[in-house]
């Protein structure tokens, strides 16, 4: 496992092989990546950053990832598994990698949570398939490209049939809101496309600047933004978790992918739960790497009082909730 798990280091900018199995404190999902290279060349995608580009290579062979998950799987269970981040999991020719991904997860890690984000519709009989499987799946299309004036990159009527196909075969459907960017979300063109999706959540997020992905941006004719960072802007936040309660009603919006999949399978909160291992508690605090989780730390599972160390107050401790501030 050490050969192949790395600590994922954030830093852009520089053309670098991404790790077959990547993991960075606070995320709570570990990125699984038998190869990478995308064709699909979103001008805002991370992988922009990270010279990734558009060449097809391998990272690990896919029975070698497996191996690894399975001789940790006391870890690997406590973890969320997002696969195929450095392509989209659904284009066509990576196929029999996740056919092969997946079900070598299946038989390995029964009831495991996956998730996987597309800009691709893969197919009902691939949709048939998946909801098959002995996993707990979560299938993320992106659609921030299709809320403003720029040109999308896939077709957003077969992305929002994605939306309602995953649905129709009980698999947790979640509308994936990033990057939005002042710049190029039209208010108007976002409510109809929440008008027309049928989401079992909403994500919302914004956008990670880099040189190389200014310079994708210009190139494709799309305005670059002046605000840098997953979080939106505040006001723009305000904006669209405003619409999109009105438009969806009942739907739960959040700030984390993690939130969403949380909300949807009952589990705890990685993120949090690491904040609480470094001092912050919530009832019984965690004491070690075996250590239950903490329940409920985060207030979108309910009313709970959070206790910081010494010192002034935490902005921001849970993205769902905006500009909070804990007192100490």
């Amino acid at each position: 496992m050490k050969a192949l798990w790395f600590q994922h280091d954030d830093t852009r900018g520089a053309p670098r092989q991404p790790p077959a199995l990547a993991f960075k404190e606070g995320k709570g999902h570990l990125s699984v990546n038998p190869i990478y290279g995308c064709s699909l060349g979103c001008p805002y995608c991370i992988n922009q950053a990270d010279g990734v580009g558009s060449a097809r290579r391998q990272l690990a062979p896919v029975p070698s990832l497996l191996d690894a998950l399975e001789r940790n799987a006391s870890i690997a269970r406590r973890l969320r598994l997002s696969v195929l981040d450095f392509c989209d999991p659904f284009d066509p020719t990576v196929a029999p990698v996740l056919r092969e991904l997946l079900e070598g997860i299946a038989a390995r890690l029964p009831r495991q949570v996956v998730l996987l984000t597309t800009r691709l519709h893969p197919g009902v009989e691939r949709l048939d398939w998946l909801a098959s499987l002995e996993l707990r799946a979560s299938v993320f299309v992106s659609l921030g490209d299709a809320a403003g004036p720029v040109p999308p990159i896939t077709s957003v009527e077969r992305r929002l049939a994605l939306l309602a196909d995953c649905r129709e075969r009980g698999l947790h459907a979640a509308m994936l809101l990033r990057p939005l960017a002042r710049e190029w979300t039209d208010p108007e063109a976002l409510r109809r496309l929440l008008s027309g999706a049928q989401a079992d959540e909403v994500v919302v997020s914004g956008l990670i600047r880099s040189p190389e992905i200014d310079a994708g941006l210009k190139a494709r004719g799309w305005p670059v933004p002046a605000v840098s960072g997953a979080d939106l802007e505040p006001s723009l936040q305000r904006e669209v978790l405003g619409l999109a309660g009105e438009v969806l009603p009942g739907v739960p919006v959040s700030a984390h992918r993690s939130c969403a999949i949380n909300r949807r399978w009952g589990l705890p909160c990685l993120v949090l739960r690491s904040q609480a291992k470094a001092g912050w508690s919530a009832g019984a605090p965690a004491t070690g790497d075996d250590a239950p989780p903490v329940p409920r730390l985060c207030r979108c599972w309910g009313d709970v009082r959070m206790e910081a160390p010494a010192g002034p107050p935490v902005p921001r401790l849970c993205r769902c909730w905006g500009d909070v501030r804990m007192e100490a």
